[in-house]
């Protein structure tokens, strides 16, 4: 009830589509914003406790805890600059094929995923093996995490620029 005038009024926002998507933008940059400023706080102290405890780093799932780690805030970091100029529209020039930006999105996801399993497998044998059937190389699994999704976007990106040449080609003037 209105005290002035006595009367049922229902009080409501109305915002048009450009207001609320200026809105809605400026609220999901402030948000990213404060989540990639968490994740850079939380990946220092991650390193600093790596430095500083000697004991700590020489634990082998540690060592897979700080490059899971760090291939989660590259993740997130090459995200929030893909979102940043999705929502702020940056191109970099007209005839910049639009597959480049996925490229880093790409490769960072699926180092990520990489990472998960086998952070996965040693968390599995470290509950369930009853035997301890020792531990593979680290060298090893992070050439493979690191390496094997960078040989995947590199043929990807092989064969695309094949096709962006024949497609070129096919348009040009004749």
């Amino acid at each position: 009830m209105c005290k002035i005038c006595e009367t049922s009024i229902n009080w409501v926002i109305v915002l048009s589509h450009e207001q609320h998507s200026k809105l809605l933008t400026t609220f999901t940059f402030a948000v990213s914003t404060f989540g990639m400023v968490l994740s850079i706080i939380a990946l220092v102290l991650l390193l600093l406790t790596a430095l500083l405890f000697i004991e700590w780093r020489k634990i082998y799932k540690n060592q897979v805890l700080i490059q899971f780690m760090i291939a989660r805030f590259l993740y997130s970091a090459v995200r929030y600059f893909y979102d940043i100029t999705q929502l702020f529209d940056i191109r970099p020039s007209y005839f910049h094929p639009i597959y480049l930006d996925a490229i880093p999105l790409a490769y960072t996801e699926m180092v990520l995923v990489t990472w998960m399993c086998i952070f996965s497998k040693l968390m599995y044998e470290s509950f369930v093996k009853v035997f301890n059937v020792g531990t593979p190389s680290l060298l090893k699994l992070s050439l493979a995490a690191w390496l094997v999704p960078g040989e995947l976007v590199r043929s990807f990106l092989t064969a695309s620029n094949e096709n962006w040449s024949k497609m070129a080609a096919a348009t040009e003037w004749g």
